[in-house]
């Protein structure tokens, strides 16, 4: 029984899918990359949000490296569409294998 279950479970990920809890963090992306834009400390941003740092800090990680990635301001970079951010990753790969 115990076989059947990991062989799915492996299945699953294969074909991509999320496994465990969901993220609760994703309902203050948008608030901390406005804060990140603000100029605000990952210590001010968690202080003001109530969130642990550590929490805070994986926020502000994931902002600076979409922002990297894309070229979109740190202030803006959830508030843009997943699709967006996705063909700017695209045409950035375009980019570096034409280069």
């Amino acid at each position: 029984m115990t076989f059947l279950i990991k062989q799915g479970q492996q299945r699953a990920k294969e074909r991509g899918v999320k496994m465990g809890r969901p993220s609760t963090l994703a309902q203050h992306k948008e608030k901390v990359a406005e804060l990140l834009g603000l100029g605000k400390t990952v210590s001010a941003i968690s202080m003001q949000l109530d969130l642990p740092y550590s929490s805070a800090h994986k926020l502000v990680k994931s902002c600076r490296q979409i922002s990297r990635e894309t070229g979109i301001p740190l202030g803006s970079v959830f508030r843009l569409s997943k699709e967006i951010r996705a063909e700017h990753r695209r045409s950035l790969e375009i980019e570096s294998r034409v280069s």
